[in-house]
């Protein structure tokens, strides 16, 4: 009877649980949507529990909606992370990422996006006059890539960025031009892996 007893528990000890979904240790998902006020970038990037994340408005709204996000990566996958107004949430798994963006108005977006995987896609970086100009890159197989990217100093000046086309990725890098600055100015921004 004993025995019995013990492989039974040793039976529900050795079953296969339903296991938490875990994030991906590291990863990159970008994604592109349109606010009231016009179309946003948005990458996420992970790394050991901890996330970055870079919103970058158009035109219309890049000084409101372009901003450098951080914070941890909860166990769950889920993120929270606020800045300067901005509210970004999200969760990432293998498969993707979701969440919702809200201004500094309180006007709420909804977004997913697709894990970077080889292609063009991806978020890039370059520092320039003491701040990080960042660049996003969703590539979905169309003709042209969606790029949209903000340059900015440490004097909180932003402006739009364009890129050199054609757009010709060498070592994970390319070039842009900061649009509006006088004399004008061409930065190389790098993919961040």
């Amino acid at each position: 009877m004993a025995a019995s007893v013990a492989l039974c528990v040793l039976g529900v000890a050795c079953a296969d649980p339903q296991l938490p979904d875990r994030p991906p240790e590291q990863g990159v998902y970008v994604t592109q949507t349109t606010t009231n006020r016009g179309p946003i970038a948005i990458a996420i990037a992970i790394e050991n529990g901890s996330v970055v994340a870079y919103t970058c408005g158009g035109q219309e709204n890049l000084v409101d909606h372009t901003r450098w996000l951080d914070g941890a990566l909860d166990p769950s996958g889920t993120f929270s992370l606020d800045r300067d107004g901005v509210h970004l949430e999200g969760r990432v798994t293998d498969e993707g990422a979701e969440g919702t963006f809200v201004d500094a108005a309180g006007e709420e977006v909804p977004w997913s996006a697709a894990p970077v995987v080889g292609d063009d896609s991806g978020l890039y970086v370059g520092v320039d006059s003491g701040c990080s100009t960042g660049v996003v890159v969703v590539d979905d197989g169309d003709e042209s890539p969606f790029v949209q990217g903000a340059w900015c100093n440490e004097q909180g000046q932003r402006l739009q960025v364009t890129p050199i086309l054609p757009l010709e990725l060498e070592a994970g890098a390319f070039e842009v031009r900061i649009d509006g600055l006088v004399p004008a100015k061409e930065l190389v921004v790098r993919r961040i892996q």
